[in-house]
């Protein structure tokens, strides 16, 4: 690492402008000019970056370990552009893209709701399910329409993706996100839901950020062309001075197509007074317009799924509804 200055409130000069650039490669300083004088915006996103960053005091200084774990946030893009654009090795092969074609037609296209219901394997029959019940999700019941909240579409969708069949998620509910993605696949208990347990994705994820704890989505579109097809994310909102983890989601980088656009599907609805909001699947282009509106909103902590090459010689299931 190079031997760079302290930095605080009231610096100036080129360090600055190096510190605010690298913020806005991050996702944070978004709002701001790149003008070389240490602000009280820079210092705010100084300090936001420090926050996610478990290590470092958040004091909205820039010493020796922020400029480190600056560094280990960026990542380096090859230096020839052609090569960038078509990425090798990234892409999921061809009968995976086309069987998640089909699931995001049956998704987007039929009434599947907001809601507690779930998708289950059928394994007499080989197939996946997505239910018009809540299966054992608990506490649930029969809604008389097809359903999933963002967890059980976002564990639905990876069990799908990685041909999991019968290991997915047997019994009882959900913990957080971030411990199904890190988790291994043997049963662990659901914490507050005594007697569930679930089964965890650890091996086939990949975090995309592991020097940085959440990334802002701008810096998920930017990484786009380095990533693998699928990404998964566990993202949040923020509720007063903290970050508050709420919702799950899933990002779709097609490299089949110039530039490797970036997609977001996601079950979006909520829980109000008068029960769920049945609100359809969304599966949405992500576009500077979409980032300049929703980007300081989120953060995402997001996993790559990277174990498609260990099951990709095994059968794709088709998905129906139930």
């Amino acid at each position: 690492m190079p031997n760079r200055p302290t930095l605080k409130r009231g610096s100036r000069g080129e360090a600055v402008r190096t510190l605010q650039t690298m913020l806005k490669a991050l996702g944070y300083y978004q709002a701001y000019a790149i003008d070389g004088k240490f602000g009280p915006g820079t210092e705010n996103a100084v300090e936001e970056f420090q926050e996610d960053v478990a290590r470092l005091s958040i004091d909205g200084i820039v010493g020796p370990n922020t400029w480190g774990a600056l560094d280990g946030g960026l990542v380096s893009t090859p230096e020839d552009p052609a090569e960038n654009d078509a990425p090798a090795g990234l892409s999921c092969d061809d009968e995976t893209w086309a069987a998640w074609c089909k699931l995001v037609a049956l998704v987007t296209t039929t009434p599947v709701k907001y809601g507690p219901g779930r998708g289950a394997f059928d394994e007499p029959n080989m197939r996946w399910l997505i239910r018009d019940k809540a299966g054992n999700y608990p506490r649930g019941s029969n809604l008389g329409y097809h359903a999933f909240v963002c967890s059980t579409w976002t564990n639905f969708a990876c069990g799908y993706l990685l041909r999991y069949g019968e290991i997915y998620t047997p019994t009882g509910g959900m913990p957080s996100w971030t411990g199904v993605c890190e988790s291994d696949k043997s049963l662990h208990p659901v914490p507050g839901l005594p007697g569930a347990s679930y089964r965890g994705y650890g091996e086939y994820m990949t975090k995309v950020a592991p020097n940085v704890k959440d990334l802002h989505l701008a810096t998920l579109y930017n990484m786009r062309k380095e990533l693998p097809t699928f990404i998964t994310a566990a993202q949040s909102s923020r509720k007063r001075s903290w970050w508050n983890y709420h919702h799950c989601t899933m990002f779709v980088i097609n490299h089949r197509e110039e530039g490797s656009p970036l997609y977001r599907i996601a079950a979006d609805g909520y829980k109000g007074r008068q029960g769920f909001s049945r609100t359809p699947m969304v599966y949405t282009k992500i576009t500077q317009d979409y980032i300049d509106r929703f980007d300081a909103k989120h953060r995402l902590r997001c996993y790559s799924i990277t174990g498609l090459d260990k099951v990709k010689d095994q059968p794709i299931y088709p998905v129906e509804l139930e």
